[in-house]
């Protein structure tokens, strides 16, 4: 009886994260030529409200965000892999051109300014507290149903960028060539894998969503991309993280299970 009422009760939370989720992504102030700045202030303080609230019933239900209580010991190649995945991660951050938009800072108007930082914020926060916080330790629970034991992490990790992937899916309809949306659906994929490894070793969810902000923080945000890469540029580009994010998810699994590490009850 106390394991149905808990699960009915994770449930309703689960409906209202998403609701309360998708409110706050609407109130993203994406299109400053359309918006003036007075308009723009108060649609950002009422997303930042949402967003608040989004991050405290991911943590009502998620164990404050913890995995495992405390944080997994990594192996001496765990490490070197987690270090090789973050150092990558830096690379593709700076080659994405962010920080030579941002050098141009002054160049452009404050409301554009606000919006994209509001923008990369929604993405980042919203995005990694219902992906890799509630959808994560949904994903737990039904492998938990299942009695699924073995790779649970890998396992975790591959459904829930699935997801993230996926959900790239909803700019076919916004402007953007479909192209273009389609290779969105592959690289996220690949990054939300990198986000689960990091979830995982940093057993923080806040941690993947400030990378998240940051990966997306660019004044050119809020611009409609019509120009399509090479899928070769795509594959190889992402390919190599999403193999290294697997490789240390699997590590990680085989030494749960040889350290017997019990994670908290999702």
């Amino acid at each position: 009886m106390v394991k149905k009422e808990r699960s009915k009760k994770n449930r309703h939370y689960g409906i209202l994260i998403l609701i309360i989720t998708l409110i706050g992504m609407l109130l993203e102030p994406s299109y400053p030529d359309e918006l003036s700045l007075k308009g723009t202030i108060p649609l950002s303080l009422a997303m930042i409200a949402v967003l608040i609230l989004v991050v405290w019933l991911v943590r009502k239900v998620t164990n404050k965000e913890k995995i495992f209580e405390p944080r997994l010991p990594l192996t001496r190649v765990e490490l070197i892999l987690a270090l090789l995945l973050a150092a990558y991660f830096i690379g593709l951050y700076l080659a994405n051109g962010n920080i030579q938009s941002l050098l141009g800072i002054s160049n452009h108007s404050l409301n554009l300014v606000i919006s994209s930082a509001v923008v990369a914020l929604g993405a980042g926060f919203f995005e990694e507290y219902f992906v890799r916080g509630y959808l994560f330790n949904l994903t737990q629970r039904i492998l938990n149903r299942y009695a699924v034991q073995k790779y649970r992490m890998t396992t975790i990790a591959i459904v829930t960028s699935l997801v993230f992937g996926l959900i790239h899916l909803g700019n076919l309809g916004q402007g953007d060539a479909s192209m273009v949306t389609y290779q969105q659906v592959f690289y996220a994929t690949c990054i939300g894998m990198v986000f689960c490894a990091i979830r995982v070793v940093v057993n923080r969810i806040w941690v993947t969503a400030i990378a998240h902000f940051l990966f997306d923080f660019s004044l050119d945000l809020t611009s409609n991309t019509t120009e399509a890469d090479s899928w070769l540029k795509i594959i190889g580009v992402f390919s190599i993280v999403l193999i290294l994010s697997l490789f240390l998810l699997i590590l990680i699994d085989r030494s749960i299970k040889q350290n017997h590490i019990q994670e908290l009850k999702p």
